[in-house]
């Protein structure tokens, strides 16, 4: 199994980060059928053949991925794809070219809204 770690600093905000990564994960769940969930200010993701999570805090972030056996061979190309996206978005708010709409009011708990198949983690609940 290989791992993907990727760590940015950004001057988002927990909330509007927490907005920016439900965001990014409405999309994974979309294009690739992804199930997530928020387990406190981080968001824990998994499909076959990945899993991960993403930490956030109100000045970084933590993207760690582990790809199963299949996509191992594909480790280069989908952390550089994954990095260069990652820095377009945070370069793109740092000019001031996204606004984001209002995080939810709190810092830590669910998000105000649900998607699909998003659900809040408890004590040994699985995604």
């Amino acid at each position: 199994m290989s791992k993907i770690h990727i760590t940015r600093n950004h001057r988002l905000g927990l909330d509007a980060a927490r907005v920016e990564v439900d965001r990014i994960a409405q999309r994974v769940r979309e294009d690739f059928g992804a199930d997530y969930a928020w387990d406190g200010d981080t968001l824990r993701f998994s499909r076959s053949g990945v899993s991960g999570h993403i930490s956030i805090t109100a000045d970084s972030l933590e993207l760690i991925i582990k790809l199963g056996l299949l996509l191992s061979a594909m480790q280069g190309q989908i952390e550089r794809q994954l990095v260069t996206k990652i820095d377009q978005r945070l370069a793109r708010h740092a000019r001031g070219d996204i606004t984001l709409p209002h995080g939810p009011q709190q810092s830590h708990g669910p998000a105000p809204q649900r998607y699909g198949k998003t659900k809040q983690l408890t004590a040994g609940s699985k995604l």
